[in-house]
């Protein structure tokens, strides 16, 4: 009688990235303090979604900190 297939153990998957961040989190990707993305917010240098309204929680994209932070980087001199 043949054996049944064994079943290979797979390595698990990490999970996905997050699209978009809280300000703590945004802040420590932008290497600034919260306090310092807060006055990037109300100068309108990076924009943000709150999705439950003025006064519910602000959250920032993936894409959003990505632009911020090419358009911030200063290339190396050689």
């Amino acid at each position: 009688m043949p054996r049944p297939p064994r079943k290979t153990r797979t390595t698990p998957t990490p999970p996905p990235e997050p699209l978009m961040f809280r300000k703590p989190e945004a802040a420590a990707l932008l290497n600034c303090t919260p306090r310092q993305l807060d006055r990037w917010i109300a100068e309108r240098r990076i924009g943000v979604i709150k999705p439950a309204g003025p006064t519910g929680p602000v959250f920032i994209s993936r894409a959003e900190i990505e632009r911020c932070l090419q358009a911030w980087s200063v290339p190396a001199e050689q």
